[in-house]
């Protein structure tokens, strides 16, 4: 039986978890903490819950608790991965991993250390419209496949998950656009499901080149970035990133030799392809809540590691952190 606690009571738990853990006799929440003990309270009532913890400490004195997942701000990733991975728990963590590469290294060797499992929420490689990307990929319906591009515009107003009006409400400056809680801005934050997306549907990435700016100086970290991505199957592509345009668009483009995919990672359910001069529409919507098949996934694993008394590392998520540092740190 895997008895989770869940850490964080922010938008993630609410909007994309819900009651996922529980499986009846083979999963369930024990706890759940955060430093908001009102919104815990809430969403303990809201998905039926175990119970409100009142420290991290009365999770790690239970050692009934063999599951934690981990859905805060980056900036508190590496301390209670620390904490949790001594008591040999298993661990799902939000994106990014870390703030910092240093940080990245630091958390890599005290899960390897502890021999602890640790899975990333890279939860759209779990959703049925990307799995249908893949196989038409896959089956080389787009011939050989040439160039991608990706990009993600909006305005501060129309944020996906953190909406802000600029300069009216400066004091309260969502935590993703300050550096010393995300690292950095939505390259480190929503970047991390497109960079994943990339090496998912076409191949792992060698290497990424970024040119970041401020034009408007809304916030400290980067508001527009663009990044030339090479694969290791040696094909080249384009990704960028702005916070601040007044418009809004969200477009996945993959080009082959006998034809092309456009989607969204976000938002629209609708998937075009055209194949020579054919084009037709597929609407897929999105699975909901949207971490539903990764945690599906996440308990078949932790409970086959667990009766096998395996330990396992998932390395994609390090891969993505790694590449996204690597790339704004050195830029």
């Amino acid at each position: 039986m895997l008895n989770w606690a869940i850490i964080g009571s922010g938008d993630v738990v609410n909007r994309l978890v819900g009651n996922s853990f529980e499986k009846k006799g083979i999963s369930k929440v024990k706890y759940i903490f955060s430093k908001n003990t009102k919104e815990a309270t809430k969403l303990n009532k809201k998905y039926n819950y175990g119970k409100v913890a009142k420290s991290v400490s009365e999770i790690l004195r239970d050692n009934t608790v063999n599951s934690v997942y981990i859905a805060t701000p980056p900036n508190l990733h590496a301390g209670y991965i620390k904490k949790f991975s001594k008591k040999k728990k298993f661990i799902l963590c939000e994106k990014p991993l870390a703030l910092s590469k240093k940080e990245l290294n630091y958390i890599y060797k005290i899960c390897k250390r502890n021999k602890i499992s640790l899975i990333t929420s890279f939860y759209r490689r779990y959703l049925t419209r990307f799995k249908f990307i893949k196989k038409i990929l896959e089956k080389g319906e787009l011939g050989k496949i040439i160039t991608f591009n990706y990009r993600l515009f909006h305005s501060p107003e129309t944020h996906p998950t953190a909406p802000f009006k600029p300069k009216k409400n400066m004091k309260n400056l969502p935590w993703r656009f300050q550096k010393k809680i995300s690292g950095g801005g939505n390259f480190l934050d929503m970047g991390a499901h497109a960079i994943d997306m990339i090496s998912y549907l076409i191949s792992d990435i060698k290497k990424i080149q970024t040119i970041k700016n401020n034009r408007l100086n809304f916030y400290k970290v980067e508001e527009t970035l663009v990044s030339n991505i090479e694969l290791k199957n040696k094909i080249i592509g384009q990704a960028s990133w702005s916070s601040v345009v007044n418009k809004t668009q969200d477009l996945f483009e993959i080009f082959g030799t006998k034809g092309s995919v456009i989607f969204s990672l976000n938002f629209s359910d609708e998937v075009a392809i055209q194949k020579g001069k054919k084009k037709f529409y597929k609407r897929i919507p999105f699975d909901k809540p949207f971490h539903k098949n990764l945690i599906k996934d996440t308990i078949k694993k932790f409970t086959k590691y667990k009766l096998n008394k395996t330990f396992i590392i998932e390395e994609q998520g390090f891969k993505v952190a790694n590449l996204q540092l690597e790339a704004t740190e050195n830029d």
